[in-house]
C-alpha cells in the first residue's frame, strides 16, 4: 500500500508539530510506503526516513491560490504517477478528484457563537468561508479524522451528512519534555499562575486580569504570567489593562514552542480560559507537567481533564475570582487532583496518535479498493 500526505497548507505552530510527530513515530506495515507533499521549507524542517518520499512544486512555496491550483492540476497526476492508494490531508483540504481523509482541527470555523466574539467583519467572514471550504473537504472526503469527541458530536450535528462518512476520534500527544519533575517557584511567598496561549478574544484574558485584579486586594501574593503570540486588534484593546496590572500580570510574548516548558517548571498552578477548542493541546502539556488546573468548562476541556481539575465560566469575572479563592484555600487537595491529571496527560502520546491514524488510515483506504 502506498499512503500520501498532503500538507500544502501546513507551514509553522501546531500542525507542523503534528507533522512531524506523525512522520517521526510511523511505523509502516509490510511493503507500505509513504509520499509526502509540502512546501520547501517544511520538507526540509521534516525528519528523513527511507520509507518516506519527500516531493515539492514550486507552486508550494507561493502561497495560497498557487497551493489550491496545485492542488487541482498538478496534484491528480502526481498521485496516479506515484501510485497512491489513499491521501491523508492534515490541513483539512478539498482535494478534488482523489480519495482522501480529511481532517478538523479548528473549532472556531464551525463555532458561530465563538467567531462572532471577534468585532472585526473581516475575522468573522474569513472564518464562515473557511467553515464552506472545511464542510466541502469533509464532505467530499472518504473518511474524517477528529481530534476530539467534542469535535466530532458537534460537526455531525451541525452536518447531518457527515454522519455517513468513516470517522474515528485520534487524540494529539505531548511531548515527553512537559513530563520533567516541576521546580519550586523562584519567588518564595508569591502564588504564581500560568495561561499559555494566544491572546484573543475567545481566550478571555481580559476577564482573567480583571478577577486577579479583584483578588489581589485580599491576596496581593497571587501573581499571572501570560505567555503566547497576540491578536493585534485584541492586544490593543488589552494593552490599557495590562499596563494597569504590571505589578501583578507579566505579559512574555511569543515564546518558541521548545522553550515554553521553563515556564512550567516556574508556575504554581495553571488556568485555562478558552471558550472554544478542538483539542486543548496546550491543557494536555499543562496536564503532563503536574500543574493543578483551573480550567474552562466550555467545548473539550471536560473530556480532557475529567474530574482532575477546577472547573469554572472563563466569560464570568466574578466565577473566575470565585474559583481561584477555591484554589488558594485547597491549594493541598488540588496539587493531589495535579498527579491525577498527570498520570492521565501520559496516554496522549505521538505513538499511540500515529498508530491510531495510519490505523484509520489503512481501513479506509481498504475500503476504497473494494
Amino acid at each position: 500500500m502506498i499512503l500520501g500526505i498532503e500538507a500544502s497548507n501546513i507551514k509553522a505552530g501546531g500542525g507542523l508539530t503534528h507533522l512531524r510527530e506523525l512522520i517521526l513515530a510511523y511505523q509502516p506495515e509490510k511493503e507500505e510506503k509513504l509520499v509526502l507533499f509540502a512546501g520547501k521549507k517544511v520538507l526540509e524542517s521534516l525528519p528523513k526516513r527511507d520509507f518516506i518520499q519527500k516531493k515539492g512544486h514550486p507552486w508550494l512555496d507561493k502561497g495560497a491560490l498557487f497551493n489550491m491550483l496545485w492542488r487541482v492540476f498538478i496534484l491528480p497526476f502526481e498521485a496516479k504517477k506515484q501510485g497512491i492508494n489513499l491521501l491523508f490531508s492534515p490541513g483539512g483540504n478539498w482535494l478534488f478528484g482523489l480519495p482522501y481523509v480529511s481532517m478538523s482541527q479548528n473549532m472556531l470555523v464551525f463555532e458561530s457563537i465563538e467567531r462572532n466574539r471577534f468585532p472585526s467583519f473581516k475575522d468573522r467572514s474569513r472564518y464562515q468561508i473557511l467553515e464552506i471550504k472545511q464542510f466541502l473537504s469533509f464532505y467530499f472526503s472518504s473518511g474524517i479524522l477528529f481530534i476530539s469527541d467534542y469535535a466530532r458530536k458537534f460537526i455531525s450535528n451541525k452536518y447531518p451528512s457527515l454522519k455517513r462518512k468513516p470517522n474515528s476520534v485520534v487524540y494529539h500527544g505531548v511531548a515527553d519534555r512537559f513530563s520533567k519533575p516541576l521546580e519550586a517557584s523562584a519567588e518564595t511567598g508569591k502564588i504564581r499562575f500560568l495561561y499559555v496561549s494566544i491572546l484573543n478574544y475567545y481566550k478571555h484574558q481580559d476577564i482573567l486580569i480583571e478577577a486577579f485584579a479583584e483578588l489581589r486586594k485580599t491576596h496581593p501574593e497571587v501573581e499571572l504570567d501570560l505567555v503566547g503570540p497576540a491578536h493585534s486588534a485584541y492586544l490593543k484593546n488589552l494593552q490599557p489593562a495590562l499596563d494597569a496590572s504590571k505589578e501583578f500580570v507579566h505579559y512574555h510574548g511569543m515564546v518558541p514552542h521548545s522553550e515554553i516548558h521553563d515556564f512550567y517548571k516556574q508556575a504554581d498552578a495553571f488556568i485555562f480560559a478558552s471558550t472554544c477548542e478542538n483539542m486543548p493541546n496546550i491543557l494536555v502539556e499543562a496536564m503532563r507537567s503536574g500543574l493543578p488546573v483551573i480550567c474552562s468548562n466550555f467545548g473539550p476541556m471536560p473530556e480532557i481533564l475529567g474530574e482532575a481539575g477546577l472547573y469554572f465560566d472563563p466569560t464570568s469575572v466574578s466565577d473566575c475570582h470565585s474559583v481561584l479563592l477555591q484554589y488558594i484555600n485547597n491549594k493541598e487537595t488540588f496539587r493531589e487532583k495535579a498527579e491525577e491529571s498527570s498520570a492521565m496527560a501520559s496516554q496522549f502520546t505521538w505513538g499511540r496518535c500515529a498508530e491510531e491514524t495510519f490505523t484509520f488510515l489503512r481501513l479506509v483506504a481498504k475500503k476504497q479498493a473494494q
